[in-house]
């Protein structure tokens, strides 16, 4: 077990600017860190917090995370090897996990939404999210007046997409060949399904976002959110609340506030997330895995935001410029010797 202690200092204030606030949570995160090896540098925690430290601070704390948490080369989520630090640790990481609240369910703060915005994932993840909001409208903790699912151009996997036979089952319904099946047709049929069975949900209008991969493997979580709010009318959906799941609801939360604040900051939005039952995993090595990588995730996703957070409270760095090539000094510090994965950081959908 970790020796617990308290993050003061920089890199305190930066851990609650991204939402780890509490002094229980803190300690949390740097048990985490400790059961990486990690050793964290004393000018963080240091009582007296210079301007400029809180910056590297920050800056330090996403390289370490993308390093030792993410740590992913190119390719999907199933496709990693989990570090052997990871394996070694994993009981402990889930118990840390699950205090700092990584697979909890959380909550709206209010019930009406105009329009309710579902994340893709893969087909069993999909189906768990549906089904979340399915149980959340029965249960009159949400209403709403339509529904819009947040997929694209992602070719289904056997492996993790509900086996040979579902993908079959799918490519007869939609008169394509097996191999062109893709994640928004796995998840418009589950979606079917599931509401069908539902007195309230069959009476909500749904609409499928089908977002073109482009020049990517697939497209992201941002490419689906900018693929979602194009599509609107001015009027359309001045409510909107996006429905995510544990432990990835916290990054793709920074990917919401960062895109609705760039393009549609005229709407009120939210983003809550279904809880991930950590017993129904068969691998605790694969559990502990993407809880960590889910907290990478958000913290390289908020990066612009609590950067611009941390330079309102000391008037420093301005220009949106400057944070641009802040990140890019981020990054290029952190992966000198390679560009795959700076690739995949933007990428926080759930697998």
């Amino acid at each position: 077990m970790s020796v617990v202690h308290t993050a003061v200092g920089c890199l305190g204030i930066v851990l609650g600017l991204y939402g780890y606030e509490s002094e229980d949570q803190q300690n949390h995160f740097i048990n985490l860190l400790e059961l990486s090896d990690t050793k964290i540098p004393n000018s963080y925690t240091s009582f007296m917090c210079e301007k400029n430290t809180q910056y590297d601070a920050q800056e330090w704390l996403i390289g370490i995370t993308q390093e030792k948490f993410y740590a992913r080369a190119s390719g999907e989520r199933w496709e990693q090897k989990i570090p052997e630090w990871i394996s070694k640790n994993a009981p402990q990481i889930i118990i840390e996990g699950e205090q700092l609240g990584i697979v909890s369910k959380s909550f709206p703060s209010q019930t009406s939404f105009e329009c309710v915005a579902i994340f893709g994932s893969t087909a069993p993840h999909m189906r768990l999210t549906i089904e979340d909001l399915k149980d959340r409208v029965e249960a009159e903790e949400i209403s709403t007046q339509k529904v819009f699912l947040l997929t694209g151009e992602r070719y289904a996997v056997a492996k993790v997409d509900g086996g040979e036979d579902y993908i079959q089952k799918i490519s007869t319904k939609y008169h394509v060949v097996k191999d062109k099946v893709t994640e928004a047709m796995l998840m418009e049929d589950l979606y079917k399904n599931i509401s069908s069975a539902s007195s309230k949900l069959k009476n909500i209008l749904f609409k499928t976002v089908d977002t073109p991969k482009g020049n990517k493997a697939r497209p992201n979580t941002i490419d689906t959110i900018e693929a979602f709010l194009n599509g609107l009318q001015m009027n359309e959906c001045k409510s909107v609340l996006f429905v995510s799941r544990a432990p990835y609801k916290i990054a793709q939360e920074e990917d919401v506030k960062k895109i609705m604040y760039k393009l549609s900051p005229q709407r009120e939005f939210e983003v809550v997330g279904g809880a991930a039952d950590i017993r129904e995993v068969k691998s605790k090595n694969s559990a502990a895995y993407h809880m960590l990588m889910g907290i990478a995730g958000g913290l390289y996703g908020g990066f612009e935001r609590v950067t611009m957070e941390i330079n309102s409270k000391n008037q420093m760095c301005s220009s949106i410029e400057y944070l641009t090539n802040y990140k890019g000094n981020i990054i290029s510090r952190t992966y000198a010797a390679g560009s795959e994965k700076n690739v995949e950081l933007h990428d926080t959908k759930i697998d």
